[in-house]
């Protein structure tokens, strides 16, 4: 087992045999590099197992060859992979010829099902091979090869299936321009044939039906199908920026900006075509463009770098009276715009703003039911009343987060010395320390008589209990002045709170949040303490705009960020 399981996780390295196989000798002595590799890892094994020569029988390019090698060496009959060891086997021949193949002749996808099908203990069989297929032919946006997969099974007489028939839908919408009118006529085919074979949607069918009815030209249609399944069907976020793109592009703004929205409640913004297809739309209407921007900042959501590039040409390219330069640059550690030298917003709430957010997030947080699947009734009026004696506080502790900082499994007078080592920065600084802990750390040693010698007031709640909703409500009592010291990330969006209280939280987290980086053996603690502007795009006081953009194309791109973000793009007038 030891054998297979080196093998099939050092795959990729067996690649090295194709490059050296038209040397003579070259390859037979490559093969005893490696299996006296495999001896060096593991002494117990004398010689390569039959699951060894198997395994990389199925990835060189003369299989006979390394049969006869492995002949000369004595290498018993060859066995079987079996489960996730053939699985293994089975992805990486899949994943190779994706890769290697644009397209490909019947032949060829007669001779990878073949090799699949040999492994017939693994995952991958007869019964789900065209959705595999499918699937990576979207991943890969290879649209022919999924066309050609698609020839493949109409000659070998079998039917298309729902999963296959979804799937081609699916990648023919994430590769529109590459369609031909051959696809055009069989995606309306499987539109229909999906409508008719089912009378209830899954998410899954009701996706590849929205986006067929678009490819189609029944974008409407689709916009009623969606209303009607949206009352029984979670939809995919692919669904919402499908819907979104087609009311862009049919210059229904105002709806296209809903799905957004819908986006954004799932927590993620993933495919920013939608948001170029928006900006190549309207990319001769200033006031739309900012709208876009607005709705960014709103959300605060940071573009990728490729949304910036669109964004920076088509504000360039506007009327004279109306266009924006573009310049990338950074923000200082001031606040200040390296290109226009012009400051951020300010990150603090005012005292308005910051009751205001108190006052919601007391009565959907502490007051909904939700609170009670975290906590109990009991604990919570208890911990309420202790706060209210007891508050208020300069700095809020989680006690278990920062005793945690080097693991959970160093010894607990490691976690002891962690917390001695922050608490006493704070209390040297004349701080009134709360910390809030799990009643487990009562065990730790002489953990009660450290912060009792600093003048600690603690609370331990119950050890399954999440701690999230404790700190915040504590900081809060005590005020604008209260910070919390937490390295976890208070994601909003778990609290319920409307698109408006969300970014007045998430202002108030940025600009009292301290995360503890690194405590030294001396006891000095090393930290991040807030910033003082927002991170988010916004909107200078002439009328440009400062946005923070990110390299990679964003996934799960609605998440918290916290430090500085160095990355920028700085649209304004005479950059140039």
């Amino acid at each position: 087992m030891f054998q297979e399981r080196f093998v099939l996780r050092n795959l990729s390295r067996l690649y090295v045999s194709r490059n050296i196989l038209s040397i003579p000798g070259s390859f037979s002595c490559w093969c005893d590099r490696f299996f006296h590799s495999l001896s060096a890892v593991d002494r117990e094994i004398k010689k390569p197992t039959s699951t060894t020569v198997y395994s990389i029988r199925h990835y060189v390019e003369k299989p006979d060859l390394l049969k006869m090698v492995a002949g000369e060496r004595g290498f018993v009959k060859e066995t079987i992979l079996r489960g996730k060891a053939a699985t293994e086997v089975q992805e990486s021949l899949l994943t190779e010829f994706i890769k290697d193949h644009d397209d490909a002749s019947p032949e060829q996808w007669t001779s990878l099902l073949n090799k699949l099908f040999e492994l017939n203990h693994g995952m991958i069989h007869a019964a789900n091979i065209d959705g595999r297929i499918l699937e990576m032919c979207y991943v890969a946006k290879k649209l022919p090869l999924a066309r050609s997969y698609l020839n493949f099974i109409k000659c070998s007489g079998k039917k298309f299936n729902s999963v296959s028939v979804c799937g081609f839908i699916k990648i023919c919408h994430e590769c529109e321009s590459s369609m031909t009118p051959e696809d055009n006529q069989r995606i309306q085919v499987f539109t229909k044939y999906l409508m008719t074979k089912h009378q209830v949607f899954d998410s899954i069918t009701a996706d590849a039906v929205i986006k067929g009815l678009i490819l189609s030209g029944m974008g409407e249609e689709s916009l009623r199908i969606y209303e009607e399944a949206v009352k029984t069907t979670v939809f995919p976020v692919t669904t919402y920026a499908a819907l979104a793109s087609y009311l862009i592009k049919n210059n229904q703004p105002e709806r296209a900006v809903e799905f957004f929205r819908l986006m954004i409640s799932k927590g993620v913004l993933t495919h920013h075509k939608v948001f170029i297809d928006w900006i190549n739309f309207y990319d001769n209407d200033r006031k739309k463009l900012d709208e876009l921007l607005a709705f960014f900042r709103d959300v605060d959501f940071k573009p990728s770098k490729e949304i910036c590039d669109h964004l920076k040409a088509a504000y360039i390219k506007l009327p004279r009276e109306l266009s924006l330069d573009g310049v990338y640059g950074y923000v200082k550690n001031s606040g200040e715009c390296s290109v226009c030298q012009r400051p951020l917003d300010r990150l603090d709430l005012s005292e308005k703003e910051f009751r205001e957010m108190r006052k919601c997030f007391l009565e959907t947080v502490l007051v909904g039911n939700d609170i009670f699947q975290r906590s109990t009734p009991e604990e919570l009026q208890k911990f309420i009343t202790f706060v209210s004696k007891n508050a208020p506080f300069n700095i809020v502790l989680d006690g278990l987060n920062v005793a945690y900082m080097s693991g959970t499994s160093v010894a607990q007078e490691v976690n002891v010395g962690l917390v001695k080592g922050v608490v006493q920065h704070f209390h040297e600084r004349d701080n009134k320390i709360l910390l809030i802990g799990r009643k487990h750390m009562l065990g730790w040693p002489k953990f009660l008589s450290t912060l009792k010698e600093f003048d600690v007031k603690y609370f331990f709640i119950e050890n399954i209990s999440e701690d999230d909703i404790y700190i915040i409500y504590a900081t809060l009592y005590s005020g604008l002045d209260a910070y919390f010291v937490t390295r976890d990330l208070l994601r909003s969006e778990k609290f319920g709170l409307s698109e408006e209280q969300r970014s007045l939280f998430k202002r108030w987290q940025q600009s009292h949040q301290i995360f503890i980086t690194y405590v030294a053996p001396s006891g000095k603690v090393y930290m991040k303490t807030p910033i003082s502007f927002q991170m988010m795009v916004q909107k200078t006081s002439t009328g440009g705009w400062h946005i923070p953009y990110t390299e990679e194309t964003p996934v799960n791109s609605v998440k918290d960020e916290y430090g500085i973000h160095r990355k920028w793009l700085c649209l304004d007038r005479y950059l140039s």
